[in-house]
């Protein structure tokens, strides 16, 4: 029995057999024996893949960026595995043959998607099926409109013989009409005025049960017909003064001029001074702006976007007056989203794949790092959107680094990091082999056993042991003879000629899977039963 005694820390399990066996008619077989004997007729197939992670649907916003569909699929026969991406069933998608494939997102609608994966085996002459071929699961991808989430217009307000304007406002939409009730121009004194704005969603966009609507800063009333693509606004004016203002001055700005995107802002502290064409004042407190028709820009209460509110002034207008504060304000961006810590997808003697993690709800993308340090997070790091690390050392500790991705709005997030992964060495799972028979102590002899044999018989012997070398590595041990469930769990097994369930005469396949460290292996040990 061979035995393995290098103790190796991290285990990809690598195992070549290289057996030159005999059908029953005793014509050899040449080849590589990664392949497998199905259904008894002694020829080679290749596997079928075996899909250990389907592709995941998901729904997006027009143009939005995607998130890859993946797959990722196995087999134990030494074979190709290639891939062509689907959609809608049918259409094939030229150029799409990689395990991951990135949906379009361009237009409006639901696509279907799934990939065919292709095993492929060295073709020894012997007339098997060279390939096999599994259809993941089909998934869908949504893409919708973008919703217009505030729909904001200005208009000036009415006061005594002023001349009724249009509204205007500055988003994903246009203004199609501005209608004032009643209908007076120029306004009049001591009169109360409701105004009806009706606006065209823009291409890709909609209005949705997420928009809300406000016209100069203050809440209105909204309508959403024609299928989210109009929206009508409207909002009544407090009464109309009997005095025309000539004048305004800000008394005090607001307590709070700094502030991070997405915060509210709050003009709690502003306060003004109107004066009149009869020369009286009137000191007005923020409290109070609505019931004199004063204004605000930015208004008060809405989310700030450090792109387009940084630096600039608080607008206070009444009629056709206006001022501005002295201090600007600071909006800056915001923090980034902090993002769970990476888990191994899988690890090769030279590469470290990790599982995609969710994006967070800020829309910011995720990036990933390595490193071979996991304390304070390395100056030094480079930042990646893949999450396949190449290149790396055998017998090295690796920690992935996560972290969400700056732009615009947000810093990047604070790095969360893995556990650490060790890269192992090849080979690292050694099978011991007893009773062979000829007699030659390696795993590249001929593996029969002999239904008329004996035990340990040699030349014809009924029994083939094969053992696992430094079990106590593994959390867990299973065998199994393809196409039954598991047989045994120990570290030793004996295929026996006289076990009815794999006796037929004919080629077999042995499957020895185990775990370590969190993840799965298997290797597959060919054998043949003859009478």
């Amino acid at each position: 029995m061979i035995k393995k005694t290098e103790r190796l820390h991290f285990i990809l399990l690598s195992f070549i057999l290289m057996l030159s066996l005999f059908s029953g008619c005793g014509n050899p077989l040449v080849g590589s024996f990664y392949g497998r004997f199905t259904e008894g007729d002694g020829l080679i197939h290749a596997q079928k893949p075996k899909i250990t992670s389907q592709p995941k649907g998901a729904s997006y916003y027009v143009n939005a960026a995607p998130q890859a569909l993946e797959v990722i699929a196995t087999v134990s026969d030494g074979g190709t595995l290639s891939y062509q991406w689907y959609s809608n069933s049918t259409n094939f998608i030229s150029g799409a043959t990689g395990p991951s494939y990135y949906p379009s997102t361009a237009a409006i609608g639901s696509t279907t998607y799934h990939v065919v994966i292709t095993n492929t085996i060295e073709d020894n002459g012997d007339g098997g099926r060279k390939t096999a071929e599994v259809k993941s699961a089909s998934v869908t991808v949504t893409v919708t409109a973008i919703p217009i989430t505030l729909a904001a217009v200005t208009v000036p307000a009415p006061e005594k013989n002023g001349i009724p304007q249009g509204a205007t406002g500055a988003g994903n939409f246009t203004v199609e009409s501005t209608i004032w009730n009643p209908n007076h121009n120029p306004f009049q004194q001591l009169t109360t005025y409701k105004v009806t704005v009706t606006l065209n969603a823009d291409e890709n966009y909609i209005f949705n049960g997420s928009t809300s609507g406000t016209i100069n800063g203050y809440s209105a009333n909204l309508t959403i017909t024609n299928n989210g693509k109009t929206a009508t606004l409207s909002y009544q004016f407090a009464q109309t003064d009997s005095r025309i203002i000539t004048g305004i001055f800000i008394l005090t700005p607001p307590y709070n001029m700094n502030y991070c995107f997405g915060e509210t802002l709050v003009l709690t502290g502003l306060s003004v001074r109107l004066t009149y064409d009869d020369t009286t004042t009137e000191d007005v407190n923020l409290s109070e702006f609505a019931s004199k028709n004063i204004s605000t820009e930015p208004a008060n209460g809405i989310k700030l976007d450090n792109t387009v509110h940084n630096n600039v002034p608080i607008t206070v207008t009444a009629g056709t007056y206006t001022d501005f504060t002295s201090l600007k304000l600071v909006v800056d961006k915001a923090p980034g989203a902090i993002v769970a810590s990476p888990t191994v997808s899988s690890v090769t003697n030279n590469s470290i794949t990790v599982n995609a993690l969710t994006p967070p709800a800020t829309g910011q993308s995720i990036e990933y790092a390595i490193s071979t340090s996991s304390g304070d997070v390395p100056a030094s790091l480079t930042w990646q959107a893949g999450r396949t690390f190449s290149g790396l050392s055998l017998g090295t500790t690796y920690y992935v680094y996560a972290r969400s991705m700056g732009n615009l709005n947000y810093y990047a997030g604070v790095p969360s990091v893995s556990g650490g992964i060790l890269i192992g060495g090849i080979p690292v799972l050694t099978l011991g082999v007893e009773n062979i028979t000829d007699g030659a102590p390696e795993l590249n002899s001929n593996i029969v056993i002999y239904i008329s044999g004996t035990p340990g018989g040699n030349p014809r012997s009924s029994t083939f042991v094969v053992s696992l070398s430094n079990p106590g590595l593994y959390s867990s041990i299973r065998w199994e003879i393809a196409g039954t469930a598991v047989i045994a769990t120990t570290p030793t097994f004996t295929l026996n000629a006289a076990d009815e369930r794999y006796n037929n005469p004919g080629g077999h396949a042995l499957i020895l899977k185990v775990d370590y460290n969190g993840l799965s292996y298997q290797k597959t040990v060919l054998f043949k039963v003859e009478v």
